[in-house]
């Protein structure tokens, strides 16, 4: 059964799926997203704009995924998960100094 039953030719989340370069955008967003998350726990040149960076992709992020899930498309879950990855990455602590001070 086709995914697109009941949805009209007017509804965005058509537009979404079958759009030229909106699911580009998409994945790239999520990507970048996730780059930069990975990118903010460096620990060597500039940290702070790195950082910075990855507090603007995490504000991009959430309001895709805000968007996503007030259209009541499908793809809100994907975004979700990845905003929700960005977090984890970003505070999750993998040092051994960190385990050893806690214990």
């Amino acid at each position: 059964m086709p995914a697109n039953i009941g949805m009209e030719s007017g509804d965005p989340r058509v537009a979404f799926i079958y759009g030229d370069q909106s699911v580009y955008w998409y994945i790239a967003v999520l990507t970048v997203g996730v780059v930069s998350a990975c990118l903010s726990r460096l620990d060597v040149g500039a940290q702070r704009s790195r950082q910075s960076f990855f507090f603007a992709c995490l504000v991009l992020v959430s309001c895709m995924t805000a968007a996503l899930l007030l259209a009541r498309h499908e793809a809100w879950s994907v975004a979700g998960f990845t905003l929700g990855m960005m977090t984890v990455i970003a505070v999750w602590d993998v040092k051994p100094q960190a385990q050893a001070e806690f214990s």
